[in-house]
C-alpha cells in the first residue's frame, strides 16, 4: 500500500591486499586477495575471494587490460546461509595523452547470468598532488577525487545510481611498497 514499514542499515567494507608483476615484455600480472564484511540491518556476512589479472602496453601510451574478478567468492551469513558470488570479466583499453597527466578508458563487464555493462571515464592530473575524474558506469553518471602524497592516496567516487537504493560513495586507501 505504499507505507513505510521500517528502516534498515547496510553496511559494506572490503579490505584488499594486491600484488603486481612485470612478467615480461610490456605484460604485468596481478592478483587480489580480498576479505568482505556486510551488515544489513541485524544480519551479518563475511566472505574471502580473490582477482587476477593483466595489463599489456600496446604503445608507449595505450594500454589493454583484463580481469577475473571475485573467483571462488562466497559471503557466509550469521544466519547460515551463504551466497556465491558469480565471477566478473572485465575487458579494457586507456589511452593517456598530454605527457599521461590525462587519460580516457573504456572497460566491457560481464558477470555470469547477468547483462553486460559498460564503462566509461576520464582522469585528469590537476598536479602531482591532486587528480579529479569523470565518466559514466553504466550510464550512471560518476565524478571522483584523488589525492596523492609520496606512497599513499586516498580516493573518493560518487555514483548518481537510477535504483531505488540511492547514490553509491565510495572511498579507499592506498599504500604502495
Amino acid at each position: 500500500n505504499g507505507n513505510q514499514l521500517t528502516n534498515f542499515d547496510n553496511f559494506e567494507n572490503t579490505i584488499i591486499m594486491s600484488y603486481g608483476k612485470n612478467i615480461g615484455y610490456n605484460l604485468n600480472a596481478g592478483m587480489n586477495i580480498k576479505y568482505y564484511d556486510q551488515r544489513l540491518g541485524e544480519y551479518r556476512a563475511w566472505g574471502i575471494g580473490s582477482d587476477f589479472g593483466i595489463l599489456f602496453q600496446i604503445f608507449s601510451f595505450t594500454r589493454f587490460g583484463m580481469t577475473i574478478q571475485d573467483i571462488n567468492t562466497g559471503l557466509f551469513w550469521n544466519t547460515g546461509k551463504r551466497d556465491l558470488i558469480l565471477p566478473t570479466f572485465r575487458f579494457g583499453v586507456m589511452q593517456y595523452f598530454i605527457y599521461e597527466i590525462f587519460l580516457v578508458s573504456f572497460d566491457v563487464e560481464q558477470t555470469l547470468k547477468q547483462k553486460i555493462k559498460t564503462h566509461f571515464g576520464s582522469e585528469y592530473w590537476i598536479n602531482e598532488y591532486f587528480a579529479v575524474r569523470t565518466g559514466l558506469n553504466d550510464l550512471n553518471f560518476s565524478a571522483g577525487v584523488s589525492l596523492k602524497y609520496e606512497h599513499y592516496q586516498i580516493d573518493y567516487s560518487w555514483t548518481l545510481d537510477n535504483n531505488a537504493l540511492g547514490d553509491i560513495h565510495r572511498f579507499s586507501l592506498l599504500a604502495s611498497f
